[in-house]
């Protein structure tokens, strides 16, 4: 089922094949509320699975009244999933509950399977009668394991098609993922225009774009919500070979994303590690106590200067001020003997300018 309508960013579901029956306990003879004869049907992950279930099978006696306002004589189906998302801020997760026949449902959503009149019941929807499908939208879910209940109280029992799925954000906005060739050697740069959660990147690397080995240590992560930019060198490759590149980041919680960007770099005797266009970018680490690095990109050798200044516009460092040759560079800076506060630093060619900020903190 679609729920582009709910406002999904990405919808990814994971199909998988559950058994239709994990208990049958004789049919579906209520007993005092209390009684759970049915181990609940795990749900591994997001997923949009449309074989049928059938009420018929269990006999939970759950009384969603509190929830839903259904009557608690009715059969039910539960369902355990642990969501892990890890950024309770900006995700939502939806549920879609279709009966197939006419025939009325409803379902709730429980923090505990065995409560079996909810006051744990986080949302439940009863709202569009008999036939027709019911829904629950949440949003700012924190990790943990949750349960689903479907009640049936129509007819004996009924079957149903049950979809969830949800919208997680990723931890890394990336802007640009570039390579440039050398001899023997290709430089893999990237940009991101925002981070949260992010934990370190690592670069994978196949020469057939099908059999991929990481080829990196643990590339820190800026970590910043104004993003970052990074650069790796890959050196003693085989020229007149194309190779090929991804990137893979791995947030807070271990959880890894290889990006569905590639970049082809066939390195050559004839070529130079030489960049397309001036480049000044975020210093790493920021903020920082009391070294940094910054690192610029040059097209065309020449005089370049590099400056700290206050906020007052007072000059406190000078990095660099002579001739540099074209390619990217890296400088180290140390502050220590500065206050802690914003700073400005300025690099400068005969054809470019840009200005950065940093933050000092001892």
């Amino acid at each position: 089922y679609a729920v582009d309508s709910y406002g999904a960013q990405s919808l990814t579901p994971l199909i998988v094949d559950f058994p239709q029956v994990i208990a049958d306990c004789g049919g579906c003879q209520h007993q005092p509320f209390g009684d759970l004869c049915a181990t609940p049907i795990e749900l591994p992950g997001v997923l949009c699975y449309t074989a049928q279930f059938d009420l018929c099978e269990f006999c939970n006696d759950y009384d969603l009244s509190p929830c839903t306002g259904q009557p608690s004589d009715a059969e039910d189906m539960v369902f355990e999933f642990n969501w892990q998302c890890g950024y309770p801020d900006g995700n939502y997760l939806h549920i879609l509950v279709n009966p197939v026949g006419i025939w009325d449902i409803s379902l709730a959503l429980l923090t505990d399977c065995g409560d079996f009149n909810p006051p744990s019941c986080l949302d439940g929807e009863d709202a569009n009668g008999p036939g027709w499908p019911e829904a629950i939208t949440l949003t700012g879910m924190p990790d943990g394991v949750y349960y689903i209940v479907v009640s049936g109280w129509m007819s004996n029992c009924g079957v149903f098609d049950i979809c969830v799925q949800s919208d997680c954000p990723l931890p890394v906005e990336l802007t640009s993922f570039t390579g440039l060739a050398g001899n023997r050697e290709a430089q893999l740069n990237w940009e991101t225009a925002s981070e949260t959660n992010n934990d370190h990147f690592y670069l994978l690397r196949s020469a057939d774009n099908e059999n991929y080995v990481r080829i990196s240590n643990d590339i820190p992560a800026t970590n910043s919500p104004q993003g970052g930019n990074y650069s790796y060198i890959d050196r003693y490759l085989t020229n007149g070979t194309t190779y090929y590149y991804k990137l893979v980041d791995v947030d807070v919680n271990g959880v890894e994303d290889i990006n569905n960007m590639l970049v082809t770099v066939m390195p050559s005797a004839e070529s130079e590690l030489v960049p397309d266009q001036y480049s000044l970018h975020q210093n790493y680490p920021n903020p920082f106590n009391s070294s940094t690095m910054i690192s610029f990109d040059i097209v065309e050798t020449g005089n370049v200067t590099l400056k700290v200044f206050n906020l007052l516009g007072q000059d406190v460092a000078t990095l660099v001020d002579r001739e540099i040759s074209a390619g990217s560079h890296t400088i180290s800076w140390d502050a220590s003997g500065l206050p802690s506060g914003i700073y400005l630093y300025k690099l400068e060619t005969s054809d470019f300018s840009a200005v950065k900020k940093l933050l000092f903190l001892k």
